[in-house]
């Protein structure tokens, strides 16, 4: 046997293991069966009412091929419900190769209070296996006004006297002209509250015409024994020359620690295939500190709707503090093109400080000019709890891409990228360096719960984008396990036809007490090399046994281990070899239930360097260094113990010594 110098560097194999699951969007396209398909139809598809009418459309549904199920609708309430009512008689109809096409109408109605303008009524018709949706656009005519605000929130310091002013803007809808009578209210539902700020309006009626909005000042005061709360100002507006129906705008009130959230972006446009990225700011008011909690809710167009989230969906403010996160727009080859209105709806931890935003979201066509890709490497880890772990980012522009891009971990505790803007020029490929700091989490009462990547899973979403908000995503994926494994050695050099043993450690973190298993597999580090079987003509030239297969930790010990015995057999070729020793929790325990319930590995790399010569692995009388040098130590202890006890014999003379 022999052993020789630590050639190689240690690395980590990538474990593949399950991405979390994606968002399932359904389609309007055409989906065919084993049996057939069905189609919708409806005529009129665009229809027109004024104000307080009603109308009706002519859903056809016709089977395809040899198609016979029953089609049962329902409607997507997107439109304005409350004022606008729409039915289907009947709910559902049957359709058969004997019958192969029914109808059933559709029936829309409005209240005078409906506001005149387009809407869309989405339908969908699904018999179980097979589902298509379809629209029918409406218009509402008719003369109305709406009534805004500029700010929408006004928010003001405790224990001060303090007025602000906001500005009430009075539009007309529809060729509305004529006079509107407003009046204000100001109040409050939280509890504790007995004063009210006070409100004055310049004005107390307006003229409008289509051409000239009307636009005032509103004055609000507030005194210095007022409690910190959230208040509401109501302006409302009536005018007789229309329906008579009141119309209300208004803003909040915010007395006390406050924060405010502001975007540059107005429309965040989006390509079908491509993602796209805005900031959203978030700055502290009178001290405000906290979470705040974000959510983009979409109003459908043309479904399916793009997908909306929000990177990261909440933020934590320190008093006079600022933090950006990132709304995000993902559309897909199938994401209906047009313009989604969207509304940003935030709330802070405290739970009564809220604030809602509009926001457009455009979608395009397959963006066909300069754009880039990126990707992660490796994008699958395998650490353990507490660690540190790196990936690197890769980004190349493609079709003349050039520019900075900023990127931006979207998930994962302790992500970090460095450096954070990077510069693409054309042919060229520019990386980061993302940082992932597992955290340790330990359980309680002898028991260890899995600490997982943020939503119960365990990966991270690595985003760039250039000035424009052009935006793309690459996924890392960490296995973290409640446990670590060490070989002694970790680098090896064998003659060809020789036998090495490792010491392989397996050491719990925390209170784990569960059962590992342990397996080992040889590959080839060095292409020159054939090994593992890949055609057959190749010999397994490496053998790698295991005196234990399961460790049990279940008496909390800290630390168990295994022999490993490595067996390279004459005239193995030349090169490096990588036994990789993989430890298996087989029944971890999760924070949700939504976490996939895989079995979690540990994977470590021995590196073995194969030589057919004496040269590589040097030895010493036959014998390897580490051998010799034991056998030196040995015996020059032994010559230390022998002449120590000869001193002590000399030093006590015998009767006989002293004869002589």
């Amino acid at each position: 046997m022999s052993l020789g110098p630590v050639l190689f560097l240690l690395f980590l194999l990538p474990v593949a293991i399950v991405s979390p699951s994606a968002l399932t969007v359904r389609a309007s396209s055409t989906v065919l069966a084993s049996t057939g398909d069905f189609s919708l139809s409806a005529s009129p598809s665009a229809i027109s009412i004024s104000q307080g009418g009603a109308a009706a459309s002519t859903i056809t549904v016709s089977g395809q091929g040899v198609y016979s199920g029953n089609v049962t609708f329902s409607i997507a309430e997107t439109y304005d419900s409350i004022n606008i009512r729409v039915s289907t008689t009947p709910s559902f109809v049957a359709i058969s190769v004997a019958q192969p096409s029914a109808t059933l109408m559709l029936q829309i109605s409005t209240y005078n209070g409906v506001r005149p303008g387009n809407y869309t009524i989405p339908l969908e018709g699904y018999d179980g296996i097979i589902q298509h949706s379809f629209q029918v656009h409406l218009q509402v005519t008719g003369q109305d006004f709406a009534i805004t605000s500029i700010p929408t929130r006004l928010t003001f310091p405790v224990r001060q006297n303090t007025t602000q002013t906001a500005s009430i803007i009075v539009s007309s809808l529809g060729g509305f002209t004529g006079d509107v009578n407003l009046t204000i209210s100001v109040g409050s539902y939280f509890p504790g509250v007995t004063q009210e700020p006070s409100a004055s309006l310049s004005s107390m009626k307006v003229s409008i015409t289509p051409s000239v909005p009307m636009s005032f000042p509103i004055a609000i005061s507030v005194n210095s024994s007022m409690i910190a709360a959230p208040y509401q100002a109501q302006v409302t507006g009536v005018a007789h020359t229309t329906s008579g129906v009141s119309r209300g705008g208004g803003f909040n009130i915010v007395i006390g620690p406050d924060y405010n959230m502001t975007s540059t972006v107005k429309n965040l446009i989006v390509h079908q295939g491509a993602w796209a990225v805005a900031a959203l700011t978030f700055i502290s008011l009178n001290g405000f500190a906290g979470g705040v909690n974000m959510y983009a809710g979409t109003i459908s167009v043309n479904p399916p709707n793009p997908d909306i989230p929000i990177y990261p969906a909440d933020t934590l403010l320190s008093p006079g503090g600022t933090n950006i996160t990132r709304i995000v727009a993902k559309a897909d080859s199938r994401t209906g093109l047009g313009t989604y209105s969207v509304w940003i709806e935030t709330t802070a931890d405290t739970g009564w400080i809220a604030e809602s935003t509009p926001f457009n979201v455009t979608v395009e066509g397959p963006l066909t000019g300069a754009d880039f890709t990126i990707y992660t490497d490796p994008a699958h880890l395998s650490t353990s709890l507490g660690s540190t772990v790196t990936s690197t980012v890769n980004l190349l522009g493609t079709n003349g891409f050039t520019g900075a891009l900023n990127l931006f971990a979207a998930y994962g505790i302790g992500a970090s990228l460095n450096p954070g803007t990077v510069s693409l020029i054309p042919l060229l490929n520019a990386t980061s360096t993302l940082t992932v700091n597992v955290p340790l989490d330990r359980g309680q009462g002898g028991g260890y719960t899995l600490w997982w990547f943020a939503s119960g899973v365990y990966s991270t979403l690595v985003i760039a984008s250039d000035p424009t908000g052009l935006a793309h995503g690459a996924w890392v994926n960490v296995t973290a396990t409640p446990f670590n494994v060490v070989a002694s050695p970790a680098t090896q050099g064998l003659k060809a036809g020789s036998t090495a043993k490792f010491n392989v450690s397996v050491n719990g973190i925390g209170q784990f007490n569960d059962t590992v298993a342990l397996s080992a597999r040889v590959s080839q580090a060095n292409p020159a090399a054939r090994i593992g079987g890949s055609s057959s003509d190749v010999t397994f030239f490496i053998t790698a046994t295991l005196s234990k297969s399961m460790l049990n930790f279940s008496g909390a010990p800290t630390s168990l281990h295994s022999n490993l015995t490595v067996s390279v057999l004459s005239g193995t070729p030349d090169g490096t070899y990588v036994v990789w020793v993989t430890a298996t929790y087989l029944r971890p325990e999760y924070i949700c239930s939504c976490a996939p319930k895989d079995a979690l590995a540990f994977t470590l790399p021995i590196q073995v360097l194969v030589t057919s010569t004496a040269s590589a692995a040097p030895t010493i009388f036959g014998l390897q260094p580490i051998e010799f040098y034991a056998i030196v130590a040995a015996a020059g202890a032994g010559v230390a113990i022998l002449g120590s006890y000869l001193v002590i014999r000399r030093g006590k003379p015998t009767r006989t010594a002293f004869m002589l």
